[in-house]
């Protein structure tokens, strides 16, 4: 029709997070031909993607997103093509040293400290978050310590997993990016 929406995904090159299993590149891209919606890439890690498009285990999700108000400029559209490429073209040893960070770096001592500083940034609700801790207290042998950024990451990823409406998924899986 007037919109469109692709959903891209590298599963060739395999990515060590440092728990056994690999994660792949991947994005959505969307536009809309009449202006009804912006232009827009979200690029992020994944574990896996199943048969009706759900993301799993999503994560280092960043959205670039350029609205619509008449024709978008070149420079513009210069802009989200770059950020497509470099995406693309990103080193995988990069990212792994991103999340050998991640893993390594505590947010606070804590399940307190950690809850009550992630609540301050308003990333989600105080359950919510309350639950991915112990989501990733539960795998702590897959995703490590849940005081660290990857662990709440994993968390809330998880907890995103085994929730109803996707709406909420997405809500927590950029929580968790």
């Amino acid at each position: 029709d007037h919109d469109m929406f692709a959903f891209l995904v590298d599963d060739q090159h395999p990515i060590d997070s440092g728990s056994g299993k690999p994660m792949f590149k991947g994005f959505f891209a969307w536009n809309s031909e009449v202006g009804a919606a912006s232009l827009g890439v979200t690029t992020f890690l994944y574990d896996s993607v199943c048969g009706n498009h759900i993301v799993w285990g999503a994560t280092d999700v960043k959205e670039v997103r350029l609205r619509h108000i008449g024709n978008i400029d070149y420079k513009s559209r210069m802009k989200f093509i770059a950020e497509v490429r470099r995406y693309s073209d990103s080193a995988v040893g990069d990212i792994e040293l991103k999340i050998a960070r991640a893993r390594k770096k505590e947010i606070a001592g804590t399940k307190d400290e950690v809850l009550d500083l992630l609540f301050g940034k308003r990333i989600t609700t105080r359950r919510n978050l309350e639950v991915a801790y112990d989501q990733a207290e539960m795998y702590r042998d897959i995703h490590g310590n849940p005081n660290t950024g990857w662990g709440m990451a994993s968390g809330l990823t998880r907890l995103s997993q085994n929730t109803q409406f996707t709406d909420d998924r997405v809500e927590l899986d950029r929580a968790a990016g």
